[in-house]
């Protein structure tokens, strides 16, 4: 799905763009009717890939004599036909159609569909469809919205393997938009038999990793681990509990389950998956310290509201009660994988202090001196370990972890680095404001002059810090190193069996990236 459309003012050849990509209303029946076609002999077992939606978009269109303009159109309109027979075997109630705010006629399109019996949101973003088809039982989604924001949402969604349904917005410019009304209303309205081949979900082990964050199953896992009348365990347990996607949980109970596919999700095997997440909301309370964030998750960070060191008490806390959790392993799968289980964890906050101590005593020094390999390096050690002890430790209960480290060690190390140069794209602004030590920076000062240098090392506003980075082409550099690590993952996670388990790091990579 292309992006065509990368800001709120949509110039005219923006707008003309996207009128070509879409089409006339009969071209766009007659490419729905070939991907319904097109679709027929595939097989449902797994989610359709973006490639494979590009492929096939690319050679009907070649068929037909069609420009690739239309392509994104046409990938939209697979997505929908590969799923169609499973959303309308799913019941209306528990569908849920996601709108954008622009849509000129909205109130009519919200009492149409609550009529019908859906749920409706008014809102755009994969985050908001993850967290609620995590936490939520809604099992099909049906969104609207132009091809640039699907390409967003609905990446996340398919490869959940959630049925999903797209609708694209005949008009653009995020004001006053406009929809096929007669097609979305056949979307809507349309109902079936369960369907045949049932597509690979994920989204049960999602609302496992969220269920088991929250009370009653919370309190039940803790047991007596966890004392919540006293007021360091209170304000910890209401931390783990808050925000978060549950992606480091739900990695450890999807890594157990690639290997024992029909084994139970016993306490045990959620105990280590909730330990995974203690671990990561104690990093995340010690982060906010070390870079003085005042918000984190819409709210007041640990150590703004209760003080430094009562924040890196909590953080502390959090990290024996992630031991604690985890110790409790033993008692399902014996003392050699326990003995596994710690010596993962333990080298892994070793190497994550290791990096974040290297940014933050070169934060101190501020030295001009920033080769591009060293902030890789500290990047790998501060972010790959925890993909890999998440994952590593549904390997071990699996019975899993002997065959496959190595895999689970490359993959974790390519997944960190894209994670974090990903990072450095969207948060470059407020980076350069504290003169972070990012992959940006550094790709900056490899060609910069002096000048430049006094420049990045004290920016006065944001402007003059993207005009160098503009000038030395460092964001589209910054692009292809991501791409670069992104597909180096994809080929560890394609080279790695059983099916099962390269499903899942695939799955993994596309997620998290």
């Amino acid at each position: 799905m292309t992006g065509i459309l990368h800001d709120i003012k949509k110039t005219g050849e923006e707008v003309q763009a996207y009128r070509k990509a879409l089409g006339t209303v009969e071209l766009r029946k007659e490419l729905w009717q070939a991907a319904l076609d097109a679709t027929k002999g595939v097989s449902r077992r797994r989610p359709m890939c973006r490639d494979e939606l590009t492929a096939i978009g690319k050679g009907l269109l070649e068929r037909g004599g069609l420009s690739e303009d239309h392509l994104g159109f046409t990938m939209v309109m697979l997505h929908n036909a590969f799923w169609l027979e499973q959303f309308f075997a799913v019941p209306i109630e528990r569908r849920l159609l996601l709108l954008p705010r622009c849509l000129v006629n909205l109130p009519d399109v919200i009492e149409f569909a609550e009529g019908l019996g859906y749920r409706t949101i008014v809102a755009e973003g994969s985050p908001v469809v993850v967290k609620i088809i995590g936490e939520e039982d809604m099992d099909a989604i049906i969104g609207i919205g132009c091809l640039d924001s699907m390409e967003k949402a609905f990446d996340k969604v398919m490869q959940v393997g959630v049925p999903s349904i797209a609708i694209p917005l005949t008009t653009c410019g995020c004001r006053d938009t406009e929809v096929d009304t007669d097609l979305l209303k056949w979307f809507l309205s349309g109902e079936g038999s369960a369907a045949g081949e049932r597509t690979r979900s994920y989204l049960p082990l999602l609302r496992v990793a969220h269920r088991m964050c929250n009370q009653p199953e919370f309190g039940r896992l803790l047991e007596d681990l966890w004392h919540p009348d006293e007021e360091t365990a209170r304000i910890a347990g209401d931390w783990l509990r808050r925000g978060g996607k549950r992606l480091r949980p739900f990695i450890t109970l999807a890594g157990y389950r690639a290997f024992r596919p029909q084994a139970m999700l016993t306490p045990c095997v959620k105990r280590v998956a909730l330990a995974i997440e203690a671990f990561h909301k104690a990093s995340l309370v010690h982060d906010d310290i070390e870079d003085d964030e005042e918000f984190r998750y819409e709210e007041q960070t640990i150590h703004r509201r209760y003080g430094i060191p009562a924040a890196i008490n909590v953080g502390d806390y959090l990290l024996g009660l992630g031991y604690r959790l985890a110790a409790t392993v033993e008692e399902e799968f014996g003392p050699e994988k326990a003995a596994r289980l710690f010596r993962t964890f333990s080298h892994a906050h070793a190497q994550l202090a290791r990096g974040q101590g290297a940014e933050l005593l070169w934060r101190r020094e501020r030295s001009r001196e920033l080769p591009l390999a060293d902030v890789l390096r500290h990047y790998i050690l501060k972010t790959s370990p925890a993909f890999e002890a998440a994952l590593a430790a549904g390997l071990v209960m699996g019975g899993a972890h002997e065959g496959h480290g190595k895999a689970v060690r490359m993959l974790s190390k390519h997944l960190g680095a894209a994670f974090q140069i990903n990072n450095d794209l969207t948060d470059w602004i407020e980076d350069s404001a504290y003169v972070r030590p990012t992959s940006l920076l550094a790709l900056a000062l490899e060609r910069c002059c002096e000048e430049e240098h006094a420049t990045l090392f004290a920016p006065t506003d944001a402007g003059a810090v993207e005009e160098i980075y503009l000038r030395h082409g460092v964001f589209q550099r910054a692009e292809v190193l991501r791409e670069r690590f992104r597909v180096h993952a994809l080929d560890v996670a394609r080279e790695t069996q059983p099916e099962n388990f390269q499903e899942l790091l695939v799955f993994l990579v596309e997620t998290i990236l």
